[in-house]
């Protein structure tokens, strides 16, 4: 924290820290979906090329604390999913990493590290057709695509 501090004020910036349940993470009843804070998401895969690829991609999950909260007043959870918005599709040609299968699925092992070439980033968001489908021209290599969407949180 002291770090991020730090080189906020170099900018001019501040920081507000905000630690446990407070504002804007109140939950129902005293935040309602469309006050609530953002969180940016992110999918990630991999599409080899050359290729034509027309199909969906992997998009960033819901947020499962504002999907399993029997708590919520009626439509909030459609009241969140409205928030939801695609904030950019890029790709980048390299390898992906790759991992040991482990007991606790919430840790893998890394078994290689991927390998990202700084000088290819596609931004493909104009790519992107309303139902998720990416129609792009793959060009010859390894290319990993991240996905990031902004999604509102109780």
């Amino acid at each position: 924290m002291k770090a991020a501090l730090d080189e906020a004020r170099t900018k001019g910036m501040w920081l507000d820290y905000t630690f446990g349940s407070g504002w804007p993470f109140g939950g129902a009843g005293v935040v309602t979906p469309e006050l609530a804070s953002v969180e940016l998401r992110s999918a990630h895969q991999t599409i080899r090329g050359p290729v034509h690829f027309h199909e969906k991609i992997v998009m960033p999950g819901p947020d499962t604390r504002t999907t399993k909260d029997a708590n919520l007043p009626p439509g909030w959870v459609s009241r969140f999913r409205q928030r939801e918005k695609l904030v950019a599709v890029v790709a980048v040609r390299g390898d992906k990493v790759e991992y040991f299968p482990s007991q606790d699925s919430s840790r893998p092992e890394v078994k290689k590290t991927g390998q990202l070439d700084a000088g290819t980033p596609i931004v493909l968001t104009s790519h992107m057709l309303p139902d998720g489908t990416l129609d792009w021209n793959v060009p010859a290599g390894t290319w990993q695509i991240f996905t990031f969407k902004e999604t509102a949180r109780c």
